[in-house]
């Protein structure tokens, strides 16, 4: 009986400190992750057509391409088409856009508001932007 006591009385000892290290670890702070990078996908809208465009994030080319009928149509019907993918170890980026090899369009983007990079040309000029989701219209 003083057996099955004892053991019983170890085993709960044996459980109480192994939740309260648990607990312990658990309740400590944990440090910000300084290899983290923000994610981002970079896309062309509308407005390209037969145009070279080019695409700088911090200075890092991302997209060079002579936009084409597909990405106009698919621009045009179901939303930007996205051409690039990378991450930054900033969440606030310079975006570069240079078309036909004219006067560079620079916009800061925050990373953290969301990864999607829209790139439009419309009539009164470029438009740079990001979103949290994809929309497909």
């Amino acid at each position: 009986m003083k057996l099955r006591y004892a053991m019983l009385l170890l085993s709960v000892l044996v459980l109480i400190t192994s939740c309260k290290g648990e607990t312990q670890r658990y309740e400590e702070p944990v440090p910000a992750d300084p290899t983290s990078q923000y994610e981002y996908k970079v896309g062309l809208g509308y407005g390209f057509l037969g145009k070279t465009v080019q695409v700088t994030i911090d200075g890092r080319e991302v997209i060079s391409v002579v936009s084409s009928e597909e990405i106009e149509q698919y621009a045009q019907l179901q939303g930007t088409k996205m051409l690039a993918s990378g991450s930054s170890p900033k969440k606030d980026v310079i975006v570069r856009v240079t078309v036909d090899g004219g006067e560079p369009y620079e916009q800061a983007i925050d990373l953290s508001a969301g990864m999607f990079v829209h790139v439009y040309q419309e009539q009164t000029g470029l438009r740079v932007f990001n979103t949290r989701f994809l929309l497909l219209e």
